[in-house]
């Protein structure tokens, strides 16, 4: 199923050569999405409030994930397949 592995695919640790591919404002742009999903999760585990922080340090112990690379926009919007794409490549369209 494609949504499966789209999901598993962004669930993966980035690599430095990953990390190494942004400039400086957009390295900004996903540590402060890195940050955000971190507190998100937090929340999102339904721990008591006083564990909430040690949950997100949890988050953040897992390092930058590619999900992290998509800004916060994490609805399916689509695959689409432009002309200079090479064959069996489709771009991820979010939202």
């Amino acid at each position: 199923d494609v949504l499966r592995a789209l999901h598993h695919a962004m669930q993966k640790c980035i690599t430095p050569a990953d990390w190494e591919t942004l400039s400086d404002a957009e390295a900004q742009r996903v540590q402060d999405a890195f940050t955000s999903r971190c507190r998100a999760e937090a929340v999102r585990s339904g721990v008591a409030p006083a564990w909430l922080r040690n949950s997100e340090v949890a988050a953040r112990n897992a390092g930058v994930k590619r999900v992290d690379f998509l800004l916060g926009k994490t609805v399916f919007g689509g695959l689409v397949k432009a002309p200079e794409d090479p064959d069996g490549c489709f771009r991820l369209i979010t939202l």
